[in-house]
């Protein structure tokens, strides 16, 4: 959406979806954005029933159990809970 798209839509609407997911490894075989295309996915699509806008993916949380993984990206519990907060 452009600006002037996102103010038109906030006059009737006040419902932004904001999916969040992890960048981490799944094997071979799985993009290591998967955790954050499924929620993208259903975000796009839960929002036109709910009236709702669908804001950016978070694309970075807490992967811990993946640490030493090639490709995993992983922040600290309290970056993730400001960045979720703000």
């Amino acid at each position: 959406m452009t600006n002037p798209e996102v103010e038109a839509f906030l006059r009737e609407h006040d419902t932004v979806l904001v999916p969040v997911g992890s960048t981490e490894q799944h094997g071979p075989h799985g993009a290591l954005l998967t955790d954050v295309l499924v929620p993208n996915e259903v975000a796009r699509r839960v929002a036109p029933r709910v009236g709702a806008a669908v804001a950016p993916t978070i694309n970075y949380a807490l992967s811990y159990p993946h640490a030493g993984f090639t490709g995993v990206v992983h922040i600290r519990v309290a970056t993730f809970m400001a960045l979720i907060e703000d």
